[in-house]
């Protein structure tokens, strides 16, 4: 099980569960993502991007050019 945890400057935070066999899209658009980020976060696009569970792994799939952090870090699209 996949968990995403949300955090934000004056926003309560929101936790996501995932099962392997979902696909999870995150963005700001509340009618295409299963994950959805506040408006305020300016830098995140509607659909912004996806993990796939393949081959024993999260695969990120990115939607546009605004970069993915995790943990202060860029992350590469698989």
């Amino acid at each position: 099980m996949l968990k995403i945890r949300v955090r934000g400057k004056g926003t309560t935070d929101q936790e996501y569960c995932f099962y392997e066999d979902e696909e999870v899209r995150i963005g700001r658009d509340r009618r295409r993502n299963n994950v959805v980020l506040p408006e305020s976060f300016t830098m995140v696009s509607g659909e912004h991007c996806m993990l796939r569970f393949r081959l024993g792994r999260y695969r990120l799939l990115l939607n546009g050019v605004a970069p993915v952090y995790l943990d202060g870090e860029e992350v590469e699209n698989d």
